[in-house]
C-alpha cells in the first residue's frame, strides 16, 4: 500500500540516497498467461479456454498460486493429455484439502501415522485419489534416481544439491528422510505396484478412496 507523505519510513527512504526501493505488483492475466501457455506447449496438455480462464482466475494475482495449480494438472495428465473442464475444476479446488504433496511425501517417509491422519480427515473424490497415486508416482521415480547417484557417490546430501530438476530447500530433509527409507528393490516394486492400483481405481469409482487408503497403509 502507499505510503502517505508524512510518513517517517517514507521519508527515511526519499533522503537516504544509499538504499534502493524495489516495487513489487501482484501478477495479472498478461504476465501469467505466458507462463500457462508454455506449461500447456510443453507438457502436451490440451484444455479449453474456459479452463485457462479458471486457472488464471484460482491464481489470484500469484504465480506461486498458479504454479502449485500447475503441477497439480501435471501430475493427473500423466497419462491423459485432454483435460475435460470438470476434471481441471475439481483438481483447481483440491485447496479445501491437505495438500496432496504433503501426503505423498508422508507415505514415502513411511509415516503411517500422519498418512492415516490426512486420510481420515479428508474427503478425497475420484480425481484426487488419480492425482494422489500420480503425485506418488512422481516422487517414487525422483527418488529412485536419487537412491541410485547415492548408491554410487555415498553422499546423498550432494546428491539432491545436484538432482534436476532441482529440489525446493524447505523440502531436502523431506527427501533425504525418503532416500534413507527404502532401498532400489522396495521402491521399484511400489512404482509397478502404483500401476496397477490406478487400473484398479478406474474400474472401482465406488471404492476408490478405500483402493488407494488401503495401498498407502500397506508397505
Amino acid at each position: 500500500s502507499a505510503l502517505e507523505k508524512k510518513s517517517k519510513l517514507r521519508n527515511f527512504f526519499e533522503k537516504n540516497k544509499k538504499i534502493v526501493i524495489i516495487p513489487f505488483y501482484e501478477d495479472d492475466l498478461k504476465s501469467l498467461l505466458p507462463i500457462l501457455n508454455n506449461f500447456i506447449k510443453k507438457n502436451g496438455i490440451r484444455i479449453s479456454r474456459e479452463s485457462i480462464n479458471l486457472l488464471i482466475e484460482r491464481a489470484n494475482g500469484s504465480r506461486e498460486s498458479l504454479n502449485k495449480e500447475l503441477e497439480k494438472i501435471y501430475n493427473y495428465s500423466i497419462s491423459v493429455k485432454n483435460l475435460q473442464h470438470e476434471t481441471v475444476k475439481k483438481l483447481t479446488n483440491l485447496s479445501e484439502n491437505i495438500d496432496v504433496n504433503e501426503l505423498a511425501d508422508q507415505y514415502l517417509i513411511k509415516n503411517t501415522k500422519h498418512v492415516t491422519k490426512i486420510l481420515n480427515e479428508n474427503n478425497y473424490s475420484d480425481e484426487d485419489c488419480m492425482l494422489i497415486l500420480r503425485t506418488i508416482l512422481i516422487k517414487s521415480k525422483r527418488l529412485l534416481g536419487i537412491i541410485e547417484k547415492n548408491n554410487k557417490v555415498k553422499n546423498i546430501d550432494e546428491v539432491i544439491i545436484n538432482i534436476r530438476p532441482p529440489i525446493f530447500w524447505k523440502d531436502k530433509e523431506k527427501v533425504k528422510k525418503q532416500a534413507n527409507t527404502w532401498d532400489l528393490r522396495e521402491l521399484k516394486g511400489k512404482i509397478y505396484q502404483i500401476s496397477e492400483i490406478e487400473t484398479l481405481v478406474k474400474s472401482n469409482s465406488i471404492n476408490s478412496l478405500n483402493i488407494v487408503s488401503n495401498f498407502m497403509l500397506n508397505y
